[in-house]
């Protein structure tokens, strides 16, 4: 959000930074920073209507998955068949 809010970065170019360019700064981008075939599975679910939105939602806990190498670390998904 910061880097949104403060360096003037589009919510898309602030997601590719933290992912894929943070996994290529530390010469991890061959297992991280990206979901694909062979690569470590680590990625958050957020309940969000807009990715864009994100930036401007510091405070909110929208977190509602996280895997961590392929597991469920934290499931905050509503029941089957409840609102």
């Amino acid at each position: 959000g910061l880097a949104c809010l403060k360096n003037g970065l589009t919510p898309a170019e602030a997601l590719l930074a933290a992912t894929r360019g943070a996994a290529e700064s530390l010469r991890l981008s061959e297992t991280t920073g990206h979901l694909a075939p062979g690569a470590r599975a680590d990625f958050v679910v957020q309940e969000v209507s807009d990715y864009r939105t994100l930036a401007y939602e510091l405070a909110m806990d929208r977190v509602r998955l996280v895997v961590a190498g392929g597991e469920i670390a934290v499931d905050r998904r509503p029941a089957a068949g409840s609102p």
